[in-house]
């Protein structure tokens, strides 16, 4: 696994997961174990997933989370998500014909994220797009 202090400006590789190149899971995967909560690398039951979204069909179960975290519902507060943030939660957002899918991770008070056109980065809460979901340890 790549080490945390290297990870800003490393260039994106989908599916990747070291300082070669590395993917917005992979960014999530690293900053998890890094924090004590290391997550199993569910690549393809997100691709699935995100398939299955944009196509409009029932998403499913994801195994990627262990069953001691949970997924918060900012439903009745659309702004919540970027004042109610925690080191270590995990933001989902789901693929679409005119979005890719990704993750991220809330470390240093940023979402650690990484994109095609910039690698990995740091983005202030509010200045990230709405994640569909939400999950923390």
């Amino acid at each position: 696994m790549i080490a945390i202090n290297q990870l800003l400006g490393t260039p994106f590789l989908a599916g990747g997961r070291s300082s070669v190149g590395i993917d917005c899971l992979g960014v999530t995967l690293a900053v998890s174990a890094h924090l004590g909560n290391p997550i199993p690398d569910p690549w393809l039951a997100f691709l699935e997933q995100w398939n299955r979204q944009a196509k409009g069909q029932p998403p499913l179960d994801l195994p990627g989370f262990p069953n001691t975290w949970r997924r918060l519902d900012y439903a009745d507060d659309v702004r919540a998500w970027s004042r109610d943030v925690h080191t270590g939660d995990v933001w989902l957002w789901h693929g679409t014909p005119a979005r890719m899918p990704g993750a991220g991770i809330m470390y240093k008070g940023r979402v650690w994220t990484a994109k095609p056109d910039a690698g990995v980065l740091a983005l202030e809460p509010h200045r990230a797009p709405k994640p569909d979901e939400v999950w923390r340890p």
